[in-house]
């Protein structure tokens, strides 16, 4: 299947366009401080512009939507800066597209949740991601 599909071939070119995608939103949106991918896994970094502070409130936001509050256990807790986006393999740049309009539209609506209330120290950087894609085993 995964032949069959082309998957290989898809999660580093889609993966290219995720990051180059975030990144262009990250350009426009200060709170986005960095932006990491390898294949199709991608990451934003949020902080505060005025301050540099990792800024987890933005954060668990993204994830949550602007209607629904933070759960009381994704306060306060190390690595809440970040959106992690872990697709599956068939992800493609339909699914993209959407994933930036759906980022950038709960980014300008204001914050909801107490400034702070994610708050948490900056992460280790991730290892180096491999240039080429890995050979699976037989």
């Amino acid at each position: 299947m995964i032949e069959a599909e082309g998957l290989r071939q898809n999660a580093p070119a889609v993966g290219l366009y995720l990051r180059d995608t975030l990144e262009a939103i990250a350009k426009d949106e200060p709170r986005i401080s960095a932006v990491r991918a390898c294949g199709l896994y991608a990451a934003a970094d949020f902080a505060d512009p005025a301050t540099g502070e990792p800024d987890g409130a933005t954060a668990i936001r993204v994830v949550n939507g602007p209607a629904r509050p933070p759960r009381p256990d994704q306060r306060d807790r190390p690595g809440r800066q970040l959106l992690k986006i872990r697709p599956p393999l068939p992800f493609a740049r339909p699914h993209v597209d959407r994933l930036a309009e759906a980022l950038t539209d709960t980014l300008a609506h204001p914050l909801t949740t107490p400034h702070g209330a994610g708050s948490a120290t900056q992460p280790a950087p991730d290892p180096p991601c491999p240039s080429a894609p890995q050979a699976l085993p037989p």
